[in-house]
């Protein structure tokens, strides 16, 4: 995964938890929900970018909200 590269996670609409970890200058690492029924709703394709301020979230590839900061 690339900062600020999109990835798509295709949901078999299972909930999922996920961490990163960006190293660069000190490790920063993020845990969230990859999937969550209750937030995704029908969407089954999910975007994800990660960016040097945290994670991102978009059901569009478009339109993205800030999901996580990073913690080191």
């Amino acid at each position: 995964m690339k900062l600020g590269v999109p990835i798509v996670f295709f949901s078999n609409f299972v909930p999922r938890q996920a961490e990163m970890t960006w190293v660069r200058q000190q490790p920063l690492h993020a845990t969230f929900n990859f999937y969550n029924p209750n937030v995704e709703g029908d969407h089954q394709k999910i975007y994800w970018s990660a960016r040097q301020d945290g994670v991102y979230h978009s059901w569009d590839n478009v339109n993205w909200n800030k999901n996580t900061n990073w913690s080191t």
